[in-house]
């Protein structure tokens, strides 16, 4: 059953020198509540503060003002050590650990259980191999890391955080480099580990789309208006998503869920197979025009991929054997 692990009340985060004056506050006012068994994605525009909050719920920011609990103890009272074995942390960057394999940089995890010398027990090395595992990525372990294709480098680096067998994963745009599969195969990858580890898992990301169709729970912030938590379809539904988001001559698409130029765009009606009147739209409002389900002329019927039926507003019928076949049709009437 899911539970707080960590908890935030009227926190303020920044960096800066001692006192007042020397102090930089990006975020302030921000109650949060990361649970187990959960992928929390945490959005807001650039300067929003992300990095900044991912650094101080990790120990290596102090809190401004507020407070952090950490399974209901102050974040302060926790000492280096105590804190590596609860939360691990990966921050942006590719890692420059060319010249090391995977299982040795994995290796690195257990550090907070090894020691000054670094000699892995038994046990160290069967928490290795289950987070190389877990991760994966068990086909390359013995590969070096400048091997590894961008994917793979950050899968090895999850596994690196795995290794330190934490109950609290913060990822810092863990899917910043990577193509739109890998991102897809790295969302899914955390979510298998929070259902079936319990893990507790916080990220970053820029990623509207991939966040709002696959994170458990949603953290909005903005530097000038706190922040704002919850399942994304609630955030959407409540209009946060667009409060948060929206700016001139972009906003949020509730039924669609992306985001969309505020252009204004000519009514035309499209109808017909659905799965070839969804991409047809698409083509359709990069031209200028704005789909509905209706008889309006001019309109567009899919009876099928190779079969698009337009008509125009006089009556006349052109027909396309293709979208982009309808999109030369299309340039000529005007939006």
């Amino acid at each position: 059953m899911s539970r707080p692990v960590i908890q935030t009340s009227g926190l303020a985060t920044g960096y800066g020198g001692r006192g007042r004056r020397g102090r930089t506050t990006v975020g302030r006012d921000l109650d949060l509540c990361l649970m187990a068994g959960r992928v929390t994605c945490l959005m807001g525009p650039n300067g929003s503060g992300k990095s900044t909050l991912l650094r101080t719920l990790g120990g290596f920011l102090p809190p401004l003002a507020g407070g952090v609990l950490i399974n209901g103890r102050m974040l302060e009272s926790y000492s280096r050590s105590e804190l590596s074995v609860l939360v691990g942390v990966t921050l942006t960057g590719k890692t420059a650990a060319g010249g090391i394999t995977v299982s040795e940089l994995v290796s690195l995890g257990r550090h907070p259980y090894t020691g000054f010398f670094g000699r892995l027990s038994r046990h160290d090395k069967d928490a290795v191999s289950r987070a190389i595992q877990a991760a994966g990525i068990f086909h390359k372990a013995h590969c070096y890391v400048s091997e590894l294709s961008d994917g793979e480098r950050q899968r090895a680096m999850i596994a690196k955080t795995l290794a330190q067998e934490c109950p609290i994963i913060i990822l810092d745009e863990p899917t910043a480099f990577l193509d739109a599969v890998g991102r897809i195969e790295i969302m899914t990858l955390l979510h298998k580990l929070a259902r079936e580890q319990g893990k507790a898992i916080l990220l970053s990301t820029h990623d509207a789309d991939q966040a709002v169709r696959t994170a458990d729970c949603l953290w909005l912030l903005s530097g000038g208006r706190g922040a704002k938590a919850g399942a994304p379809e609630d955030l959407i539904l409540d209009g946060s998503f667009e409060t948060f988001f929206g700016r001139e001559g972009m906003k949020f698409d509730p039924y669609s869920g992306h985001f969309e130029p505020t252009t204004p765009l000519a009514p035309i009606g499209l109808g017909g197979d659905r799965l070839t009147a969804l991409w047809v739209a698409n083509a359709l409002r990069r031209a200028g025009w704005q789909p509905s389900d209706s008889d309006r002329l001019p309109g567009v019927n899919c009876t099928n991929k190779n079969h698009i039926i337009l008509t125009l507003a006089s009556g006349e019928r052109l027909v396309a054997s293709s979208v982009e076949e309808l999109s030369a049709l299309m340039s000529r009437i005007q939006p």
